[in-house]
C-alpha cells in the first residue's frame, strides 16, 4: 500500500510489492545526487536530465519486471525523450548545470501567498536508489548531447517520434521494455 499525492509520494509498501514514484521525486534525486561529492566534477542539465530519466525507467522495466519506476508519460520531442512536467520544472536552467534542490514550492490554495515551500527529502527506497545510481554511474560521464544521440538511435524514440507528429508521441513503457530486452538479449533462452 502506498500514500500518494500530486506533489510527492510517501510509500509504506510491503515486502515483494513494487510502487511507482511521480516523475519529479526521481528527478529532484537525480539532481541531488549530481550536486553529492560522489559525482563531484559531473553536472546535470535538464535534457541531459531528461535522457536519464528514460533511461532509469527502462532500467526499471528490465530489473522489476516490467514495473515501471514512474508513471508520468515520457514524450518524444524532438531531443529526445522528455517527461514534460519535470522538464517545465527545471526549464528556467536552460542548458547549465542545475543545482541543489533543497526545497520546493507547491500549490496550496489555504496558504497566505496560494503556495507552500517544502523541504526536499528524498522518498526513494534504499532498493530504489540504488538501482537509479546505476544507471547514473554508467552514464555521469555523457553529455546531454550524447545522450540525446543514443536515445535517438532508438527505437522506441523513433517510432514515437514517428516525423515530428505530435498527436501520437507518448514513448510506452511497452516498447522501452520490448527494445532492451532486444537489446540486452534478454529474451534469448
Amino acid at each position: 500500500m502506498f500514500s500518494y499525492n500530486r506533489y510527492y509520494t510517501v510509500s509504506v509498501i510491503k515486502e515483494g510489492e513494487c510502487m511507482a514514484y511521480k516523475a519529479i521525486d526521481v528527478a529532484r534525486y537525480i539532481v541531488n545526487q549530481f550536486n553529492s561529492p560522489r559525482y563531484a566534477g559531473y553536472s546535470v542539465s535538464n535534457m541531459k536530465l531528461q535522457k536519464l530519466l528514460y533511461l532509469v525507467q527502462a532500467f526499471f522495466l528490465i530489473k522489476r519486471d516490467g514495473e515501471p519506476c514512474f508513471d508520468d508519460k515520457i514524450k518524444a520531442w524532438a531531443f529526445g525523450p522528455v517527461v514534460p512536467a519535470v522538464y517545465h520544472e527545471f526549464k528556467c536552467y536552460g542548458n547549465l548545470p542545475i543545482p541543489e534542490i533543497k526545497s520546493y514550492v507547491v500549490p496550496d490554495p489555504s496558504a497566505p501567498m496560494g503556495v507552500r515551500r517544502i523541504r526536499y527529502q528524498s522518498h526513494i527506497s534504499a532498493d530504489d536508489r540504488e538501482i537509479i545510481d546505476a544507471v547514473l554511474d554508467a552514464f555521469k560521464g555523457w553529455s546531454a548531447i550524447e545522450l540525446m544521440n543514443l536515445t535517438h538511435d532508438q527505437k522506441p524514440w523513433i517510432d514515437a517520434y514517428a516525423d515530428g507528429n505530435s498527436t501520437n508521441d507518448h514513448i510506452t513503457n511497452e516498447s522501452i521494455l520490448k527494445f532492451f530486452k532486444e537489446e540486452l538479449h534478454l529474451d534469448e533462452s
